[in-house]
């Protein structure tokens, strides 16, 4: 896509659009090279840590914003000069659904292929994949205490004095 085409797709959006893409555009520019760096475990607890409280959108409304994000965070994508895997566009979905104040879960599930196996993540909001595949026919999730133990802990209370 032209520039010319890609400055009248982000005019045509609406101002609150426009910041959500920011955003993720944002979230993407330095979260992959956190992952990178710190790897999943460290990088997701120091996430963890900076989400927030309690969640706060429940309900349909929270499906609702939690796919904007997932649109949003796919035009920041589609617009980066690099290549954005799976774990990364994953990771910085739940970490913005979480300063949003809605309840997510990290997935990480796995396909044979030929001879080898596949791995893929995605983010659920109530049960439902936030993604264009197939995930839960697709996919085997298996169940991971460090992401599970990880994506709980924005949804507690922080404690006085505490880490």
């Amino acid at each position: 896509m032209s520039i010319g085409r890609k400055v009248a797709s982000l005019r045509a959006m609406s101002p609150a659009d426009r910041r959500r893409c920011g955003r993720a555009l944002y979230t993407l520019a330095w979260l992959g090279p956190c992952l990178r760096l710190a790897g999943l475990t460290r990088c997701q607890r120091w996430l963890a840590r900076r989400a927030g409280g309690t969640a706060v959108v429940r309900g349909a409304k929270a499906l609702e914003r939690a796919h904007e994000h997932a649109w949003a965070l796919a035009v920041a994508v589609r617009n980066v000069p690099w290549r954005v895997r799976c774990l990364e566009r994953s990771l910085a979905l739940w970490w913005l659904l979480a300063r949003d104040g809605i309840s997510a879960e990290m997935r990480i599930g796995v396909r044979k292929l030929g001879r080898g196996i596949e791995a893929h993540a995605w983010v659920e909001v109530q049960g439902h994949p936030l993604d264009t595949a197939k995930i839960d026919q697709t996919y085997a999730p298996f169940p991971s205490p460090l992401l599970d133990a990880a994506t709980e802990v924005p949804l507690q209370p922080p404690r006085p004095g505490g880490r």
